[in-house]
């Protein structure tokens, strides 16, 4: 019989910072993944990144893996355009107005993944299981009991899941979810552009979804984030390279130059997924595995990170010894109501760009073109997206 005090089940990027956060506590953990370990990234792109805020920085300056994410796989971004295809609206914010040295990291996930597991590896109390399916949950008052597909069974006070959007843990446990299809597919893919990047994040909404452009290190290479409707991403899937860097150079409105596919493309459907029960008895859900949102602000694994901080600074807070349900309640009320508050965002946005319908686009040309006006309003929005209205993390 294998005993730790917490397991967390899911060794992707969340679960592994709320390991670290909680192993520099001296928490005993066991992670368990069904996915390999995580490797050292190679030197092609990863085609899944994040834009990650400068919040989340602050927390993974905190658990010390900043300096060991390889430098050329987080690159810096100092400003931001967004804009409307095919109307004068527009907003540009940059990191000097805000006094800061750039408003954020495009970080390759693959990157990220690999920095929190090597320092994961530097704490004697935690044992590492990748390769490591988890098939069953028994709990009583006072302990869980899990069983791995090698029969081996984890007992532990706690377990924290962070398996992800298709989590095992809500699944088996029955935990009520909303969820709605946002009728839109991501193609993600990296971009040589003619013209340098400038290091700005760039965003331009059509009618049927936005196309997002993030700097990577060379300059010349963005990684996009391309989200529409289902039959128009199928479409662009099948189209030859060349006509695909037409396409993309149509929805850029040319600003960018000439732009040419690198690699492969990818393509997968979007859905808002909320648990509204994150909490059953002993078993907490976090990140992806409780709640999953729209893309096109790149505040997923940001929204994740906050859950992590959540949890670490509770626990802090009671010791893990004296961790009780009613603290973990107060995680579930806080973060849920964040969650919920992401959720309307998004689902605001998508629906205000979601057409073409006159009255919706002299309202959003009206609503970009206050904000790009007014410093004060334009400040407000650019401290939400570069994640300063908020500093959870002082006490990591």
């Amino acid at each position: 019989m294998f005993s730790q005090e917490v397991t967390i089940l899911g060794g992707g990027c969340i679960g592994l910072a709320l390991a670290i956060g909680l192993a520099k506590q001296g928490v005993k953990i066991a992670l368990v993944d069904g996915a390999p370990e995580p490797v050292k990234p190679v030197e092609v792109p990863d085609l899944r990144v994040s834009a990650i805020n400068k919040t989340s920085e602050q927390l993974l300056r905190r658990l010390g893996i900043w300096e060991n994410i390889e430098e050329k796989k987080k690159t810096p971004y100092q400003k931001m355009h967004v804009w409307e295809g095919d109307s004068f609206a527009s907003i540009n914010f940059d990191a000097p107005s805000l006094m800061l040295g750039e408003l954020g990291h495009i970080i390759e996930n693959r990157a990220l993944q690999f920095a929190l597991f090597q320092a994961l590896k530097a704490y004697p109390q935690v044992s590492i299981k990748y390769d490591t399916q988890c098939k069953d949950i028994q709990q009583s008052d006072r302990e869980v009991l899990l069983t791995l597909e090698s029969g081996q069974p984890i007992v532990s006070q706690w377990v924290f899941a962070a398996d992800g959007a298709n989590s095992f843990t809500r699944r088996h446990l029955h935990l009520p979810m909303t969820y709605w299809d946002y009728d839109h597919h991501a193609i993600v893919a990296t971009i040589r552009m003619e013209e340098p990047h400038g290091n700005c994040a760039r965003q331009v909404f059509w009618g049927d979804g936005p196309l997002a452009f993030l700097p990577l290190d060379d300059p010349h290479l963005c990684s996009i984030v391309w989200s529409t409707l289902p039959d128009k991403a199928k479409q662009l899937m099948e189209l030859s390279e060349e006509g695909f860097n037409r396409a993309l150079y149509v929805a850029s409105g040319s600003s960018l130059g000439e732009l040419k596919l690198e690699g492969e493309r990818s393509q997968f459907p979007l859905k808002m997924r909320y648990a509204r029960q994150w909490l059953s008895n002993r078993v907490v859900l976090l990140g992806d595995a409780a709640h999953t949102i729209h893309p096109l602000a790149g505040l997923g694994m940001n929204a994740g990170l906050l859950d992590v901080a959540a949890l670490c600074r509770i626990i802090e807070k009671s010791g893990i010894e004296n961790l009780q349900w009613r603290h973990l309640r107060q995680y579930e009320r806080q973060q849920k109501a964040q969650a919920q508050e992401l959720i309307l965002i998004m689902e605001g946005f998508k629906r205000l760009f979601a057409d073409d319908v006159f009255p919706k686009k002299v309202l959003r040309g009206i609503g970009l073109f206050s904000v790009n006006q007014f410093p004060a309003l334009k400040n407000i929005f650019a401290r939400h997206a570069v994640g300063q209205q908020a500093n959870p993390f002082n006490s990591l």
